[in-house]
């Protein structure tokens, strides 16, 4: 049986030590931190109850670059869409973080035009 809060934890280090690499230009770290959040996304994909636990964690963290990986996910999966889609257009119009905003600006416009990520 996987362990909630340790998967919990697991995804969040994940985000953060990626997004922040991403920004830095550190593309090893960012790669192998991706890898993880792929590695823990494949786990959601194919347990419902799981997934459900964990992402709607996830999707009220403080941090934004967990918040936001989370939304991205909810949207692939079909989970948590309104809460996700919010959260996205807040970090969406915010003018103080960067290339936060814009991966969240992508992240709508692609879902929107693509209905699907």
């Amino acid at each position: 049986m996987i362990d909630v809060k340790k998967l919990i934890e697991e995804y969040r280090n994940a985000a953060i030590l990626q997004k922040e690499a991403s920004r830095d230009g550190d593309y090893k770290t960012a790669n192998k931190q991706y890898s993880k959040l792929i590695r823990i996304y494949k786990i959601l994909e194919k347990d419902k109850d799981l997934r459900e636990k964990v992402l709607k964690e996830l999707l009220k963290d403080e941090n934004i670059c967990v918040s936001s990986w989370a939304a991205a996910h909810c949207l692939r999966l079909n989970i948590y869409v309104d809460e996700a889609v919010k959260l996205l257009e807040e970090i969406a119009k915010r003018e103080d973080i960067g290339i936060w905003r814009f991966d969240a600006e992508m992240t709508l416009k692609v879902w929107r035009e693509e209905g699907k990520l």
